[in-house]
């Protein structure tokens, strides 16, 4: 008899399990309310069922079933009061109902019954966005453990989310006092925040890192993140050594923040990074002046840039850059800088030839690999290196660029027209170039919509910005459904902001492009940048 119910009892509980088990996989194929009615059927069988429970829950609040989401946890709480789980899930009806004070009470009552669960209530109170009270609940239980470090992490981020950037630093500050090493996982937060809150109040709970090169690092960040780049040098000079100098200034220099990297430079005689960043400031005969100081390896790449990048004299650079390979034979920059010489000269198959050479071809390379064929007209040999790029490196930046040259090479004699006027523009023969791409605007294809782009690009170059503004105008007109309107959007961003250095303009662009391309690729860059902005700078402070 007793095995008769075991196994009655068995075989109930396995009807339970693929009960859940069919609610589990239409929730996953997004048939909420059919699964909802499976969680239910499997709690009236099982009311402790926790995964039923769970589920019921999680469809409850995503379809605001708050009213029966209530009913449930309170009759399941009833049978069960020892199980948080119903707790939980009431308090998620009460607050989706707008009942706070009750649900507040209820929170109150679960943290008194199971103080050792406090986590699980703070992220309940986190969903709803109730941060201080998740706040107060954490820093309690923190409190009761007598650990500094318990909880941090989650602290940091609820005092983020209630803008309570002074509370948040102190948590950091803990962190790195008692975890060495830490401070690099909090960089991007500590400058976020300065960006946000200004400088003072950061300062002054920053000023409590015990470790002196890790206070002068930590607080000089936050110098860089508001543009007070001189600062953040004194901060950093007297602690660190000369190593440690070199590899901040790299940070700096990556980060944008030129003139402290260019100080430090000139500090430790560095003449190919003083020219460097002397070429990105905009300053080229400062750069050779500082290059005729040095004749290694490095300064003669570093002369080879400036005639490229800064002087487009090709010529020139394709001999440093030979010089340069001399003594690197298989230095992936210059190999680079060498082929893009030599296709901005017209001269193709050297090119061809010099890219062959890397050994282990970056995304760069094999971007130009596929442009070089694309002039040249060799589409399918253009598409070959597109696959590989897109096999070896699915994450660039560049893939899809290359993609658009594939999409571009479908259209017989126009896409020939193109790649003339690309290459036509790339070796400097603008006005034929102009030419070509005005004749292909009269399209309505994707060749048409890429001569819109070359031709904003010629005039940009030309000093006209208002004329490429026109151009894009134009192409949003034109084509009302083309995928690359936000991109021509964004490329008037960057002209109003760049070129024309309208500030009122840029802002009223970039809100405009948020409002309308909410689900572009550039979205989050553009939000980004309109939240830069929109922020009030500090004294001395640099936009």
């Amino acid at each position: 008899m007793r095995r008769i119910i075991g196994l009655l009892v068995l075989i109930l509980a396995l009807g339970d399990a693929q009960t859940v088990g069919s609610a589990r996989i239409l929730e996953q194929s997004g048939q909420l309310e059919r699964a909802l009615s499976e969680y239910r059927l499997a709690l009236r069988k099982q009311p402790q069922n926790l995964s039923a429970f769970q589920g019921f829950r999680r469809i409850s609040v995503q379809l605001e079933g708050y009213d029966s989401l209530v009913a449930v946890s309170e009759r399941l709480l009833k049978a069960a009061p020892w199980e948080l789980q119903f707790a939980l899930g009431k308090i998620d009806g009460l607050f989706g109902l707008k009942r706070r004070k009750q649900a507040l009470t209820e929170c109150r009552r679960a943290a008194k019954r199971w103080p050792e669960q406090i986590p699980l209530l703070v992220g309940v109170l986190e969903h709803w966005k109730e941060y201080s009270e998740a706040t107060r609940y954490l820093v309690r239980m923190r409190s009761s453990k007598r650990d500094e470090l318990l909880y941090a992490d989650r602290l940091v981020e609820l005092y983020e989310y209630q803008g309570r950037y002074a509370q948040a630093v102190h948590e950091i500050v803990g962190i790195v006092n008692r975890r060495a090493g830490s401070l690099d996982g909090y960089l991007e937060k500590l400058k976020e925040y300065a960006r946000k809150a200004g400088s003072g109040p950061l300062l002054a709970e920053l000023g409590k890192v015990k470790a002196p090169l890790t206070r002068a690092r930590a607080q000089a960040e936050v110098f860089l993140a508001l543009g007070n780049e001189d600062e953040a040098v004194k901060r950093v000079r007297k602690v660190m050594n000369k190593d440690a100098l070199c590899r901040f200034a790299h940070k700096c220099e990556q980060s944008g923040a030129l003139n402290a990297a260019l100080e430090i430079y000139r500090e430790q005689n560095l003449y190919p990074d003083q020219a460097r960043v002397l070429r990105k400031l905009g300053h080229g005969d400062a750069a050779l002046r500082v290059l005729a100081q040095d004749d290694t390896p490095g300064a003669l790449f570093e002369l080879a840039e400036l005639y490229r990048l800064e002087n487009k004299e090709y010529q020139k650079a394709a001999q440093v850059y030979g010089r340069v390979l001399k003594h690197w034979r298989n230095h992936e920059p210059a190999l680079f800088g060498l082929a893009s010489s030599q296709v901005a000269l017209g001269q193709l198959n050297r090119a061809l030839v010099t890219l062959r050479r890397t050994k282990s071809p970056t995304d760069r390379v094999l971007f130009l690999l596929v442009q070089v064929f694309f002039y040249q007209m060799e589409f399918d040999s253009s598409q070959g290196y597109v696959s590989e790029l897109v096999h070896r490196f699915p994450n660039s930046v560049l893939v899809n660029d290359g993609l658009e040259l594939v999409l571009l090479s479908h259209s017989g004699e126009r896409s020939c027209e193109l790649a003339r006027a690309m290459l036509e523009l790339k070796t400097g023969v603008g006005n034929a170039a102009v030419r070509r791409c005005l004749a292909l605007t009269a399209g309505d294809d994707a060749v048409a919509e890429q001569a819109y782009f070359l031709l904003a690009q010629i005039v940009r170059s030309q000093g006209k910005p208002k004329d490429a503004l026109a151009i894009l105008d134009e192409f949003i007109e034109r084509f009302e459904q083309s995928p690359r309107r936000a991109r021509a959007r964004f490329e008037q961003v960057e002209i109003v902001g760049n070129d024309l250095k309208d500030e009122n303009k840029y802002r009223q662009t970039l809100e405009e492009f948020v409002v309308d391309f909410p689900g572009s690729p550039y979205a989050p860059v553009a939000r980004s940048l309109l939240a830069e902005a929109n922020r009030p700078v500090e004294p001395g402070e640099i936009r």
